[in-house]
C-alpha cells in the first residue's frame, strides 16, 4: 500500500524527534545556509561591489563640491581683487597716454619749461623701447636758464598727470646761466588687438 503524504510526514518528523539537538541545530544551520548562500552570491555581492563604486563616486563628488564650495566662497573675494585690479589698471592706463595724447604731452613737457623760465636748444624724441602693453619714449632735452629754474621745471613734470621721469642730467656753468642737458622718458599706452 501506497503511503500518504501525511503518514510520509508524520514519519518524517518522528525520525526529527529522535535526532539529538546538536543534529537538529547542524539541520537548521545547513538549511540556512543553502538559503542565504546564494542569495549572498547571486545578489547581495554584486550589490556591493556596484555599492563601492558608488561610495567612491559619491567621495570623490563629495571632494569636488567641497573645491567648489571653497571657491564660491572667496567669489565675492576675487571679483573685489578684480575690480581693485581693474580700478588700478585705468589709474595707471591715465598715466600712459595713447599714441593720438603724445603731441600732447610733449607740448605740456615744453610749456613747463617755458613757464619755469628756461629756454629750450633742444627738444628731440631720441628712441623708444617697447616693455609688453607700453612704450617707453626717450627725448633729449637742452635747456637753458638758472639751476633754481630747471629744478621748477622737474616739479611741473613731477607734477603732470602723465608719468614723465628725468634723467642723465649733465649741467654746464657759464658766468651768465647753465646749460642742462638730460633725458625726458615717457611712457604711452600700446593697445592690443
Amino acid at each position: 500500500m501506497k503511503k500518504s503524504g501525511k503518514d510520509s510526514l508524520n514519519e518524517f518528523l518522528g525520525k526529527l524527534e529522535k535526532l539529538t539537538t546538536v543534529h537538529k541545530a547542524l539541520i537548521c544551520a545547513g538549511t540556512y545556509a543553502l538559503i542565504i548562500i546564494p542569495f549572498i552570491f547571486f545578489s547581495f555581492k554584486p550589490n556591493l561591489t556596484e555599492i563601492k563604486k558608488l561610495e567612491k563616486k559619491l567621495t570623490d563628488v563629495e571632494k569636488k563640491l567641497q573645491t567648489a564650495t571653497r571657491k564660491a566662497d572667496r567669489l565675492d573675494e576675487v571679483k573685489a581683487e578684480w575690480e581693485m585690479a581693474t580700478e588700478q589698471f585705468l589709474i595707471a592706463r591715465q598715466s600712459l597716454p595713447e599714441e593720438q595724447q603724445i603731441p600732447d604731452l610733449l607740448d605740456n613737457i615744453s610749456k613747463s619749461g617755458l613757464q619755469s623760465g628756461l629756454e629750450f636748444k633742444r627738444f628731440k624724441p631720441s628712441g623708444s623701447k617697447t616693455y609688453g602693453f607700453f612704450e617707453e619714449m626717450n627725448i633729449g632735452v637742452e635747456v637753458t636758464g638758472g639751476f633754481h629754474n630747471f629744478l621748477l621745471f622737474c616739479d611741473k613734470l613731477a607734477n603732470l598727470t602723465r608719468i614723465v621721469k628725468v634723467k642723465d642730467i649733465t649741467m654746464n656753468y657759464n658766468k651768465k646761466e647753465v646749460t642742462t642737458t638730460c633725458k625726458a622718458v615717457t611712457y604711452k599706452f600700446i593697445q592690443k588687438n
